[in-house]
Order: structure tokens, then C-alpha cells, then sequence
């Protein structure tokens, strides 16, 4: 029972912080650290220095020991002007969002951020990661532009916005952190995840003229092929291999339009597996070098060819249903 309140209270308090954060940080495309937006406090080492601190300052008291005392002010003196540098290692530091990556369910995706000082200054051990993750130091010299790739995992279909970003140091003793969260106004794209699946041929309106191509039917057979993995067991050619040949499957042409349309009717299933079975539609489609289309509900996107027609028809599936 104790345990589960002080779940929901740390629970509380998080969420409590991180609107106070959001409204005090709020996302832009390019932010420049200051006052405002770093915070700084003492390290576990400053922690260990101030308790050792206050250690020697009780023992100078007891013995009325003045080069005690004069140490004590010495090095409270220097954790104080360490302050001021600590929060001067990131003061200035700029940020911008560069590129956001594109990529499939589950797999990662690349954020690339310039980091620069508009100020003629450098910076030092800047420690630089998502919150949940491991960092990674830089060094940015005074005039330089330093790029960092970070990758994030892709959790779900369409637009995906990166966690706050964190950056930290404790230069230059290690006495005192300071550190700030960043929300870059970054989107990146998550492509629906390819499922392996069946795509019906759907007439088309029109007079035009119909040809051979590969089809997922069985209507002729125009003779063998090698097997690939994932080709249906059904059309595989037992005879030559019993005979000791390579396995082969059966290779069979349907009548369909000369314009190859993926149709959203052709698939079964609900949304998400309508959409992950044209994204391995679409890839087996590229990767054959056709001509091909897609037709969702909420539009049409003619039949083309080549990397840029395959992203945005990707994108498409990506984003299908959002605004």
C-alpha cells in the first residue's frame, strides 16, 4: 500500500515538473541556452565536497584552528566560482533541429542537431542524449558547428516527435551539474510495418486496354522461377525436385491493368493491416522495378517509379488517417 502511494505521488510530482518544463521550455525548431532554460545543482561529488566541507568547518571550530579555517573559506570560495563556470560551459550553446529520419515500425530513426555558440566561445565535456538514454560527449569549438545523430526507436505508425533532449555538464571540477531539457520542433515519419499478404485484383472503370503481369492470382502459368522464401508452398514444383533440381516455384500471370494500382479494397483486415500489407505490397512492387499506384480511401496517387515516388507513397500509408 505505501509503496503504490508513493508510486502515485513520484507519479504526480514527474508530471507536475514536466508541464512546468513545458511551459518554461516550450518546443521550438532553434534554441539557444541561457539563464532560463539551464538549471544547475550540486553534484554527488559536490555533495561529498560540501559535507566534508561542513566536516572540517565543525573541527576548525572545536579547535579554534585558524589554517583550518582559512581552508574551509578557500575551497567554499572556489565551489562558488565554479558555479559560475559550470553555467557558463553551456550559456550560449546553441541547438537547431536539422533532419528528422524516416523509417519503418520498430526500426530506428536518425535526428540530426547542429550544435554551434553564437558567441566567440568554446565548450567543453557537453554531455548530449535523450533522457532515457545513454549520452554521448562533445566538444564545440569556438566557431564551429558540431552535427550529433541521435537515434529512437519507431514506436507506432505516422508522425513521431522525439523525447526531450538532454543536455548536461559538470565541467569544469565535477562539482555541479547543469543540465537542461529541450523539446525540438523535429517530426519524424514511421512507415506502417510490411506484413506479408495477399492483394486481390480490383476492376478498374475505364476502356483501357489490359496486359500480362505478375499477379498474385493463378490465371496462367508462364513457367518456373527459383524459390525465394515466403513464396506459398502450393505453387512450389515438387516434380524437379524430386528429380534433384533446385527447388522452383510455380510462376503464374493474372489480366490486370496496364496501370498497377495497390487498392486499399483488394486487402482484408482492419486499418493497420490493410496498411502494412501495401507497405510489403509496395516494397515487392519497387523492388521489381513497376510502374505502380496506390489507392487509399482518402485519395489516389498515380502509377509511377523510383525512390522519390516510393517515399511518398510510403508516407502516405505512414499518415494515412491523420490530418
Amino acid at each position: 500500500m505505501l509503496t503504490d502511494w508513493l508510486t502515485q505521488v513520484n507519479g504526480r510530482m514527474r508530471s507536475a515538473f514536466q508541464s512546468w518544463v513545458n511551459r518554461r521550455i516550450p518546443p521550438a525548431k532553434s534554441i539557444t541556452l541561457n539563464q532560463r532554460r539551464i538549471f544547475i545543482f550540486p553534484s554527488r561529488t559536490g555533495f561529498a565536497f560540501l559535507g566534508l566541507l561542513l566536516v572540517m568547518l565543525l573541527a576548525a571550530i572545536n579547535y579554534q584552528n585558524n589554517m583550518v579555517f582559512m581552508l574551509v573559506f578557500f575551497l567554499a570560495s572556489l565551489f562558488f566560482v565554479t558555479v559560475h563556470h559550470t553555467y557558463a560551459n553551456l550559456s550560449g550553446l546553441t541547438i537547431d533541429a536539422l533532419t528528422a529520419g524516416e523509417g519503418f515500425v520498430n526500426e530506428p530513426l536518425c535526428f540530426k542537431f547542429r550544435f554551434s555558440s553564437k558567441k566567440n566561445k568554446s565548450y567543453f565535456d557537453v554531455a548530449v542524449g535523450w533522457e532515457s538514454d545513454d549520452t554521448q560527449l562533445l566538444h564545440v569549438p569556438s566557431g564551429v558547428e558540431h552535427s550529433v545523430d541521435l537515434f529512437a526507436n519507431g514506436i507506432k505508425r505516422g508522425k513521431q516527435k522525439p523525447e526531450r533532449l538532454l543536455i548536461e555538464s559538470i565541467y569544469p571540477l565535477g562539482l555541479l551539474r547543469a543540465w537542461t531539457w529541450l523539446r525540438l520542433d523535429v517530426e519524424a515519419i514511421v512507415y506502417p510495418k510490411p506484413v506479408k499478404g495477399e492483394l486481390r485484383a480490383i476492376a478498374i472503370e475505364g476502356d483501357g486496354e489490359g496486359e500480362l503481369v505478375a499477379a498474385a492470382g493463378e490465371d496462367e502459368l508462364v513457367g518456373l522461377k527459383t524459390y525465394t522464401p515466403g513464396d506459398s508452398l502450393r505453387r512450389i514444383y515438387w516434380k524437379s525436385y524430386a528429380k534433384g533440381q533446385p527447388l522452383q516455384s510455380k510462376d503464374f500471370s493474372g489480366l490486370q491493368s496496364r496501370q498497377h494500382y495497390l487498392d486499399w479494397r483488394g486487402v482484408d483486415g482492419d486499418t493497420e493491416m490493410r496498411l502494412s500489407v501495401l507497405t510489403y505490397q509496395l516494397l515487392r512492387a519497387d523492388a521489381g522495378d513497376n510502374e505502380y499506384g496506390l489507392r487509399l480511401p482518402d485519395g489516389e496517387f498515380e502509377p509511377g517509379s523510383g525512390p522519390q515516388h516510393r517515399q511518398k507513397l510510403l508516407r502516405a500509408l505512414a499518415c494515412f488517417g491523420e490530418p
